[in-house]
């Protein structure tokens, strides 16, 4: 929840989860070259799990931003 909170503190957003819909949103936005707040990220595996946390930042259009990955792991416990 700490982590949660400092990123959403300092102007990262969640993003959406990919469906049809948000596939379609991401289609528009890059076609038109503007912002998707909250744009899904395709989804990398760590030791076989999907992350547990993705921000990502926009840079006022799709084609320009960033976005980070979080898993738990080492010391922390995966939740299940």
């Amino acid at each position: 929840e700490e982590i949660f909170e400092a990123f959403i503190g300092a102007g990262w957003l969640p993003a959406d989860a990919l469906t049809r819909a948000t596939f379609a949103r991401v289609y528009r936005a890059f076609t038109s070259m503007s912002g998707y707040a909250s744009a899904p990220v395709s989804t990398i595996h760590y030791e076989g799990a999907p992350p547990d946390l993705v921000f990502q930042k926009n840079l006022n259009s799709i084609a320009q931003r960033h976005h980070i990955r979080l898993w738990l792991a080492g010391i922390w416990m995966r939740r299940n």
